[in-house]
């Protein structure tokens, strides 16, 4: 059995860093804190070549190597802008009614993130879209269906394309956020920690 002394508690985070190269101050930040896997964000992205440079650095100089991860989904939430440009858009993926293309997109999707050592993409969506068009809860064009059915259809048809190019898919978010009516990044925290009237 393992002695848990040599399991460092940083290989349960995954934690992001600024800038699209790895500087000193973040070479020793992931030497400190050696997380189990590092998160890029658009900050993260700047040119193909820097992004497969910090890719390659992430896999190859460290003593051990982090999950490299990213949300990377389509039009609204789109990591890779400033490399790819715009992507399709789900409802530019359904208009045709076939789930191929969802799985074709998927695929793209993954040869994209493969290309620059990204082992795991924070996607797909599988909230239900339980709003109307005018709620502001984070999720307007990310949802890929009303119905569970047609998101395990289309979403997970996007998920199989994904792995298929050697990308692992982690669907979100649980629990599901489809019927909330606040942005959860912003202002459901702040809500949830107000203080409540307990008496009545």
């Amino acid at each position: 059995m393992a002695s848990l002394q040599h399991t460092h508690v940083g290989q349960h985070l995954f934690i992001g860093f600024t800038g699209a190269q790895l500087t000193a101050d973040t070479r020793r930040l992931l030497n400190t804190v050696k997380p189990g896997g590092v998160i890029l964000f658009a900050r993260n992205v700047d040119t193909a070549t820097e992004l497969r440079a910090l890719g390659r650095a992430l896999r190859a100089e460290f003593p051990y190597r982090p999950l490299v991860a990213i949300d990377q989904e389509h039009n609204r939430v789109n990591r890779l802008r400033n490399i790819i440009g715009e992507t399709l858009t789900i409802s530019d993926v359904k208009k045709e009614g076939n789930i191929e293309k969802a799985e074709d997109f998927g695929r793209t999707t993954g040869r994209w993130l493969h290309q620059f050592c990204i082992d795991i993409n924070f996607a797909p969506v599988f909230d239900l879209e339980l709003f109307d068009a005018k709620t502001d809860n984070a999720l307007r064009e990310r949802c890929w269906g009303k119905t569970a059915d047609e998101v395990i259809r289309w979403a997970g048809a996007f998920l199989e394309g994904l792995e298929r190019e050697g990308v692992a898919a982690c669907p979100k978010h649980f629990p599901g956020l489809g019927g909330a009516t606040l942005d959860s990044h912003e202002k459901i925290t702040d809500h949830l920690a107000r203080p409540r009237n307990l008496a009545g």
